[in-house]
């Protein structure tokens, strides 16, 4: 095969790219659908999306048979989502495996809109409930070297999200399968990295469920996310009770040093450098008295970034996190606020598929 390879490198991060058929063929050509011709064919459009991601069907081939193969081939029942990522999928662990640094699993949802589409059946409410569409949950691989590279997606999941029923009790909502789920399912879909391999899950504060840590736990993974509740938890570990709060105790933490930070710029933020402090302690995590199954205490440690002195105006930075990386020093500490701050480029992945590959305008 005749590999055409180039390198693009973008805010500081590489990635590997291959002539469109080259692509194409790498991370197509394994598929199972059933039948080798739908697999042969997918390589062909998966090619010609390359050459044009943003175009229409009948615009990314150059025939109207072409067009009416694609349409074919995805209204086929043995052509489903998960057969087709397969291929990729794949092809990222084999990366993931074999990648000398830890490699990062950037895991974040976003909402594929179909609102104004409201014949499509089997979608769910989103947004404020009044739009439709799906939820699209991806884990982002990035390797950790001295320049950051992008390995591949390592798992993908859609949910539709179930409209709340008339008279439906609490007991009767918590019994269904809840969102929140799709953490621990995904770290349980990517399983368990190989001997000598370090694979870290990256979430933001949707994540800061009990059953994520437990699950990172039980696949031998480990984890950074953000804190979101005031968990149960114990300074040090080997408690067998808490005795504090996590957010409060973290908050009582002395600065061992600062960091600075590119803010990137959002809705209502400017850019700014922002200069930071970091503090840390080993913690152990309680799982919540809610009802639900006790699990075993997590023993982790907990990275406090925040920002003072912040601008006028502004909303001053805070991170806590979690994390089951052992933190001894300084060192330590600014390594995971360094990885936790590689999360955002799953979100620039999830606005890649709706701005530069118009996921939504092409309806498939």
């Amino acid at each position: 095969m005749n590999w055409h390879s180039m390198w693009v490198v973008t805010e500081g991060y590489v990635q590997a790219m291959l002539a469109p058929e080259a692509w194409a063929e790498h991370h197509f050509a394994t598929v199972d659908l059933g039948d080798a011709r739908r697999t042969k064919r997918a390589v062909k459009v998966a090619a010609q999306m390359t050459k044009h991601p943003a175009g229409s069907v009948p615009q990314q081939n150059d025939s109207w048979g072409g067009t009416k193969a694609t349409y074919r081939l995805c209204d086929c029942e043995d052509v489903t989502f998960e057969k087709i990522s397969e291929g990729h999928w794949q092809r990222t662990r084999e990366e993931a495996e074999s990648h000398p640094a830890p490699v990062l699993f950037l895991n974040d949802t976003t909402q594929v809109d179909f609102t104004k589409h409201r014949r499509a059946k089997g979608l769910g409410p989103i947004g404020d409930g009044n739009g439709q569409g799906f939820l699209l949950h991806s884990a982002l691989g990035i390797g950790t070297g001295e320049v950051p590279d992008v390995l591949g997606v390592m798992h993908q999941s859609l949910y539709c999200r179930k409209p709340k029923r008339k008279g439906e009790t609490r007991a009767q909502r918590k019994a269904r399968k809840r969102e929140s789920q799709k953490w621990p399912e995904t770290i349980n879909a990517i399983g368990a990295p190989p001997e000598g391999a370090s694979w870290i899950h990256v979430c933001d504060r949707e994540a800061d469920v009990f059953e994520t840590f437990d699950a990172c736990r039980g696949n031998n993974t480990e984890f950074i996310i953000r804190a979101s509740q005031n968990r149960r938890v114990a300074l040090g570990h080997g408690a067998e009770e808490p005795d504090d709060s996590l957010l409060d105790l973290s908050r009582r933490l002395k600065a061992v040093g600062h960091k600075q930070l590119k803010v990137r710029s959002r809705p209502h933020r400017k850019p700014r450098i922002a200069k930071l402090r970091i503090a840390f302690a080993p913690v152990t995590v309680f799982c919540p008295r809610d009802g639900s199954q006790q699990l075993e205490p997590v023993p982790c440690w907990v990275v406090r970034v925040w920002e003072e002195n912040t601008p006028k105006g502004e909303d001053p930075i805070e991170w806590v996190l979690l994390t089951s990386r052992r933190v001894r020093n300084r060192k330590d500490a600014e390594k995971i606020a360094e990885y936790y701050s590689h999360r955002w480029m799953v979100e620039e992945y999830h606005k890649c598929l709706k701005t530069g590959c118009s996921v939504e305008k092409s309806r498939l």
